[in-house]
């Protein structure tokens, strides 16, 4: 899976999101050019290393977040 950098107009977009859960879907569904339900097939450790990815763009840490998406940590 590619997931490209995110632009302005996806920050804003995002930034009107306020449910955790649906804006890291949709985060993801958005940045790597793939469907909420492919998004929804990931396992958990995928679903999370690519969210640690998303996070890095923003200059997030992955203790965030994990605590964001309630995900398990990488291994």
């Amino acid at each position: 899976m590619t997931i490209r950098r995110p632009k302005m107009r996806d920050l804003k977009k995002f930034e009107g999101i306020k449910d955790k859960m649906k804006k890291s879907f949709t985060m993801l569904s958005d940045l790597a050019e793939i469907g909420p339900d492919t998004v929804e097939e990931l396992d958990p450790v995928d679903f999370n290393a690519a969210s640690v990815m998303i996070a890095g763009f923003l200059g997030v840490s992955e203790e965030e977040i994990q605590k964001i998406s309630g995900q398990f940590p990488s291994s």
